[in-house]
């Protein structure tokens, strides 16, 4: 079964470059086989979700997640965190993803998921990806997730 492996998950506001505001962005500090401060849900498409423990891109921790399902409506797996953030900024979003066929997914979130960033694939190595998005007037939080919804295989 072909995997996609996730490390160094960043969120960092234009005026803060270079500040990462996703604690535990690296899975460095781990409890009970999860990254501290994250959840993991299997849902509908099954998915599992490893911790790794050599071979990041920043530390030496990353995850591994697969995905056995069939790509069917509401059927997704994702891994996630509440990240507070400022109203009306601009933001930027990235990881690294390391997979030939990571299958059908996001980096995103946020209210209703409709930021989205697609998954890389066809690529060997580590692969840095994500893009911008800008947080709504009123808004503070944003949970960030990075969803499988198709087959990694």
């Amino acid at each position: 079964m072909r995997l996609f492996v996730l490390t160094l998950l960043v969120l960092a506001a234009a005026a803060q470059a270079g500040r990462n505001l996703v604690v535990n962005g690296s899975f460095e500090f781990t409890a009970d086989g999860l990254p501290l401060g994250w959840s993991w849900s299997a849902g509908k498409a099954k998915g599992s979700m490893q911790l790794r423990t050599a071979g990041g891109v920043d530390g030496a921790n990353y995850v591994r997640i697969t995905n056995p399902t069939p790509t069917q409506a509401h059927h997704f797996s994702h891994l996630s965190t509440a990240v507070t953030v400022k109203p009306d900024t601009d933001y930027t979003l990235t990881a690294y993803l390391r997979g030939a066929v990571p299958g059908g997914g996001f980096l995103g979130g946020g209210p209703g998921w409709k930021t989205r960033f697609g998954l890389p694939g066809g690529k060997q190595g580590w692969t840095r990806f994500g893009g911008t998005f800008h947080t709504a007037k009123d808004q503070t939080r944003f949970q960030l997730m990075v969803l499988t919804e198709s087959p990694t295989a």
